[in-house]
């Protein structure tokens, strides 16, 4: 068998062995499935996996889970065998090449077609494997396998004929448990993201139903707070057309035009800023921003600047609170869209002005931990995504 010996460009001090070229058929068993049928699902028994719950738990989304009886599985499994910890599974249609790591020995099934399954039978290091599978040098070869650049299927012939450069185990163990650690970080992140995201939902909602209220600096309440609609404490004001190709990412001033964030940069601004941004057509119709600094506002979007003193970060918290009302509004039509009027009705509640600030103040430090944990999230995400492309050949 031809061999051929290549290194990493970044490799932990003492392994000085080359890795060697092979094909992930000589070292793994790789199978697939014996057919189950939909009518033979059930709602418990057997954990039956499918393409979806595979990129559901690489994305870290759920997915309606399915099942098969223990009855058919035994019967199944005793023929084909059973997946065991460090096996894989690997999406082989919709969105191909994409593992699942077997951590523990319990029973599972799955989709004969969707999933490949790649039987560790040499005890190779399983995070390892797992790891190769989303490294830039296998999702290189993936793509290149195919004229087009993306392909249907990844078949059990391809993933054979698939060629891959594996080190000593030992090597393996030191790459996967750094690599792990590393997993832990991001997902210790995503936790603390996700918890604080959790809270200031929860916090916003008691403080704009009023059942939690702040106190001035003598520990008396403030006055109650007045209903009014947004029109009558705002200028709004719909955006001016700005041609795309006039856009450019090292264009002065951020372009907002009816998505969830900026669209494009220009070297011209239409808004001094500190103001509330709504959309105002598309997919994302009713949509609420905050933009502090001179921006542009397409047509596609209303820009709100705040009157009379009022605070605009206060106005944007407790509009964005509520964002999903203006679905109320939207045109049942092709496009959904959110006219002026709508915006000009919206509801709002007015406190005195110090305790807008209070309010404001308070949801504000909340946003900037969410802000500084999402940065330190997506940092530790690209560390890991140049790890992957620098540990392995």
């Amino acid at each position: 068998m031809e061999t051929t010996e290549m290194v990493p460009s970044l490799r932990f001090p003492g392994f000085e062995v080359e890795w060697v070229k092979n094909k992930l058929g000589n070292l793994f068993g790789i199978k697939s499935s014996s057919r189950v049928h939909k009518h033979e699902w059930s709602t418990k028994g057997v954990p039956f996996f499918r393409t979806s719950d595979v990129v559901s738990f690489f994305n870290g989304t759920k997915n309606k889970k399915a099942y098969i009886p223990f009855e058919l599985y035994n019967s199944l499994s005793n023929k084909m065998g059973r997946v065991k910890k460090n096996d894989l599974l690997v999406t082989g249609g919709g969105s191909i090449g994409i593992p699942f790591l077997i951590k523990n020995n319990e029973p599972l099934f799955f989709k004969d077609a969707d999933l490949l399954w790649i039987q560790n039978i040499n005890n190779l290091n399983g995070y390892f494997i797992y790891s190769y599978f989303v490294s830039e040098s296998f999702r290189k070869y993936l793509k290149g396998i195919s004229h087009i650049g993306t392909i249907a299927h990844y078949t059990i012939i391809q993933a054979k004929k698939t060629p891959c450069f594996f080190p000593s185990l030992q090597e393996q163990q030191k790459i996967a448990s750094f690599l792990s650690s590393v997993d832990d970080k991001i997902s210790q992140l995503e936790k603390k993201k996700t918890l604080l995201e959790t809270y200031k939902r929860g916090i916003m909602q008691k403080i704009f139903s009023q059942e939690l209220r702040f106190k001035d600096e003598n520990g008396q309440e403030f006055s109650e707070w007045e209903l009014t609609d947004l029109g009558s404490i705002s200028d709004i004001k719909i955006g001016e057309f700005v041609i795309k190709t006039k856009q450019s990412p090292n264009g002065k001033f951020p372009v907002y035009n009816g998505g969830k964030t900026e669209t494009g940069y220009y070297d011209e601004y239409n808004n001094e800023g500190d103001k509330v941004i709504i959309s105002a057509r598309g997919a994302n119709a009713g949509y609420v921003n905050y933009e502090k600094n001179r921006f542009w506002g397409g047509n596609s979007c209303y820009s709100i600047k705040i009157l009379n003193g009022n605070n605009t970060i206060f106005f944007f918290q407790q509009i964005k609170h509520f964002q999903r009302k203006f679905t109320d509004y939207q045109q049942a039509a092709n496009i959904p869209s959110v006219s002026k009027k709508d915006v000009a009705i919206f509801k709002v509640s007015v406190p005195i002005k110090k305790e807008q600030q209070k309010i404001a103040s308070f949801l504000s430090s909340i946003d900037n931990k969410i802000e500084i944990t999402s940065t330190q999230l997506e940092k530790t995400r690209e560390f890991k995504k140049g790890l992957l492309q620098q540990m392995f050949v």
